[in-house]
């Protein structure tokens, strides 16, 4: 993993949200791409969010980790043991479907993957919070950058181009 992506003193956050595993629509491919995005991240320096539960979750902080970056889970529940095993940083909120915008406000940027309600809850909320969205096969809504599900090279492009144009920090490709 490269040296931690700063503003100041504070790492960056990126949040990675999708489809939770219980979900008819969870994926092996959706699997695969949340662990790439997870590693991706964590290779450019950033610390990952997620709602440190099953699915998207698991494998972006699965990603993450392999890459030797940080994980941060906000829980929807109030139990620790609920966090998936990726997680570094538990935090149970015990507030419910209401994490979803304590998560898209902690984070400086989301990449947003396909998933249900509650996805598109912390994307919106992150529009709201003037967060950059990426939405990497994901919802199609003003203001989201859209990167082609799969497509990797867009991905990293498209992460590359938010952070220097919303940090100003320019990284090395």
């Amino acid at each position: 993993m490269k040296e931690a992506l700063r503003i100041g003193n504070r790492k960056l956050i990126i949040a990675i949200t999708g489809r939770k595993e219980s979900s008819s629509r969870y994926t092996p491919e959706l699997a695969h791409a949340a662990f790439t995005a997870g590693k991706i991240a964590a290779e450019l320096g950033l610390t990952v969010l997620t709602g440190g539960l099953s699915g998207v979750m698991e494998r972006a902080a699965e990603g993450a980790k392999l890459a030797g970056g940080q994980t941060i889970g906000i829980l929807p529940g109030s139990r620790h043991e609920d966090a998936n095993p990726y997680i570094d940083f538990v935090l149970p909120s015990g507030i419910g479907i209401a994490r979803n915008a304590l998560l898209a406000n902690a984070c400086d940027l989301m990449i947003s993957l396909p998933g249900g309600t509650g996805t598109l809850e912390e994307l919106c909320f992150a529009l709201d919070f003037d967060r950059p969205v990426i939405s990497w096969g994901g919802w199609e809504i003003e203001g989201v950058r859209k990167v082609a599900f799969g497509d990797e090279a867009s991905l990293l492009r498209a992460l590359h181009e938010v952070i220097e144009e919303k940090f100003k920090i320019k990284e090395k490709r």
